[in-house]
């Protein structure tokens, strides 16, 4: 365990010892839902850039895009993305999210209608080697219906990519666009994204309830001091990729609001 984890940790046994009215209900909303993990190493990272040319006339061969397939098991509000792959590009990042392509069967997004999101970001958050961003404007994703994310990274410099990392989810590849080509093709490899969000047709759960038998007790609390101490990814509560006081915090919120 980290100075910090430790330090963290004392504090969450002080905090313990006061009455439960007294803490706030602060516990976090956004749950993982979905996740293609990055493959051991990156695996073979696919370019899926854009050169943002100050003249506005860009017609560089090496302009790749990449979208990646998901199905989701429940109506879900996408609040947050997250992604891996090669180091922060100088301007950021085009995220955008596609319906499929409703006049065939095979898995490519419906880019005649364009995005059904897209947002830009300049300024995304580090997460465990990777990035993350919440959307300005959360999308519902229905659910048993294939949709697309797709990952833009942005670079005032020509030639100068950005490569989304490999997972091994075997979800069908990834559909792909590279201007030089000068047609469209599908990887054999699929891409490491992460989608979180608000279940909105999901039993309500008890998320401090880590022993998983309906009742909130001391075990609950030695099961997340373990979790926590391990940098197990269930403690952490925030969803940021850290452990520190704030997961701390949201434990003992949600703790205090009890089982449904």
């Amino acid at each position: 365990m980290s100075n910090s984890q430790t330090r963290h940790t004392k504090m969450f046994r002080a905090a313990l010892a006061l009455p439960l009215c007294s803490i706030g209900a602060v516990a976090h909303a956004q749950e993982f839902f979905y996740s293609q993990p990055i493959t051991a190493g990156s695996g073979v990272t696919w370019d899926s850039s854009f050169w943002v040319d100050p003249g506005g006339e860009n017609d560089l061969d090496t302009d790749a895009q990449a979208w990646e397939n998901f199905t989701l098991d429940h109506r879900v509000l996408v609040t947050r993305v997250r992604w891996w792959g090669e180091s922060m590009p100088p301007l950021g990042f085009n995220v955008s999210f596609f319906n499929q392509d409703p006049n065939t069967n095979a898995s490519q997004p419906d880019l005649g209608a364009g995005e059904i999101l897209f947002e830009e970001h300049p300024v995304v958050n580090s997460a465990i080697g990777g990035f993350f961003v919440d959307l300005r404007t959360p999308i519902v994703i229905e659910p048993n219906t294939r949709y697309f994310v797709s990952i833009v990274g942005l670079t005032p410099v020509p030639f100068a990519g950005w490569g989304w990392a490999a997972s091994d989810t075997n979800n069908g590849g990834t559909f792909y666009w590279i201007r030089g080509w000068h047609h469209y093709s599908v990887l054999p490899d699929d891409r490491a994204f992460e989608l979180w969000g608000d279940c909105l047709d999901c039993t309500p759960t008890c998320e401090a309830d880590f022993t998983g038998d309906g009742v909130l007790d001391f075990f609950d609390v030695s099961a997340f001091l373990s979790a926590f101490s391990a940098g197990d990814p269930l403690a952490d509560f925030t969803g940021d990729g850290q452990f520190n006081f704030f997961d701390v915090s949201a434990f003992l919120g949600a703790y205090a609001l009890g089982c449904p």
